[in-house]
């Protein structure tokens, strides 16, 4: 992780191949935490080298795959986790939240790339489950301009 955000600006060919050999370790060992840590660095490189792009896509979704697998078993993993590194995992707000933020980001993606708007849609309105739950501010206000535009259309 650390050469990773080290060298996220200068060289993104090594961060990429770093994040995707441990991608691969954090998928054969099945622990949705580093899973959902390494798709999010090459998330993030994928955001700007090739974004909306199939492997884009597809790594958004995996993301949100495991950060769901987070929220719906958070005791487990967490025993699971502090057994393996001695470290405690955030609150399980925060992963609600990174998985809302997720769902509204492949929402984005599919309508840029103007496919499956019902997906979108659906991914939008559990988005903003989450979101809703805060006064103001958030994404809520985004997602609902969003959701307005789509169904104007």
């Amino acid at each position: 992780n650390i050469l990773i955000k080290l060298n996220r600006e200068t060289d993104l060919k090594l961060v990429e191949d770093v994040a995707t050999k441990a991608l691969a370790i954090a998928r054969r060992e099945y622990n949705p935490v580093f899973i959902a840590a390494r798709t999010n660095d090459l998330k993030e490189i994928y955001k700007f080298t090739e974004y909306g792009s199939d492997r884009h896509l597809k790594l958004l979704r995996e993301e949100k795959r495991a950060l769901k697998e987070i929220c719906e078993n958070y005791d487990g993993i967490t025993k699971k986790m502090q057994s393996i590194s001695g470290k405690h995992m955030r609150p399980i707000e925060k992963y609600q939240e990174m998985l809302a933020a997720i769902r509204l980001e492949i929402a984005e993606v599919l309508i840029k790339r103007g496919e499956d708007t019902k997906n979108a849609t659906e991914e939008l309105l559990l988005s903003q489950t989450y979101y809703s739950k805060f006064p103001e501010g958030h994404n809520a206000k985004k997602i609902a301009a969003i959701l307005k535009k789509l169904s104007s259309k």
